[in-house]
């Protein structure tokens, strides 16, 4: 349900906001969710509404990398990066179920505590990283501000010497 809802949610925010505040939104809703499954003290109602928080999280985070790997992953490696972040999203399922299945045999409260634990690491380290970060381009497209379209695309391609950005901004326009 909260994956549902954190999905839907992500498309009005994703374009009103852009995609760095869905980031954060995200990473907000989850770090949330595991803190209220933490306090619960074995509370099923209290789980489940951490669930629903993080399922929230995780539905926006679903959209918004897929909208934003697609806005700024150069052409030659957008199909491997796409394909690369459901790769990446499937072993990190298998990481968890194996740190679930690792602390099940744990015979007091830490056998839950420490999977709900481990759910603000990833999180908290992208709020670390968002301040360096670009904006998608096609965002400030959107919002009719060029120059910082322009400014996020040579930041994304500042690998490339020589780079202008007026191509990419003409296909991005289309």
């Amino acid at each position: 349900v909260g994956e549902l809802a954190g999905a839907y949610l992500a498309a009005p925010l994703n374009d009103h906001f852009g995609r760095r505040a869905v980031f954060l939104c995200a990473s907000v809703c989850v770090i949330a969710g595991a803190i209220v499954q933490l306090s619960s003290h074995g509370s099923e109602g209290l789980i489940v509404l951490g669930r629903i928080l993080i399922g929230l999280g995780i539905g926006q985070f679903t959209v918004t990398c897929l909208l934003y790997i697609g806005e700024v992953a150069p052409t030659a490696i957008r199909g491997p990066a796409l394909m690369m972040f459901q790769l990446m999203q499937s072993c990190s399922q298998l990481v968890g179920s194996a740190i679930t299945q690792a602390t099940s045999n744990i015979d007091n409260k830490d056998s839950y505590l420490i999977p709900f634990g481990i759910l603000i690491v990833l999180p908290g380290v992208l709020i670390l990283l968002l301040p360096f970060l670009s904006e998608s381009p096609v965002w400030y497209i959107n919002k009719d501000k060029m120059e910082q379209a322009e400014n996020a695309l040579r930041k994304i391609n500042r690998s490339s010497p020589g780079y202008n950005p007026a191509h990419d901004l003409r296909v991005l326009q289309q």
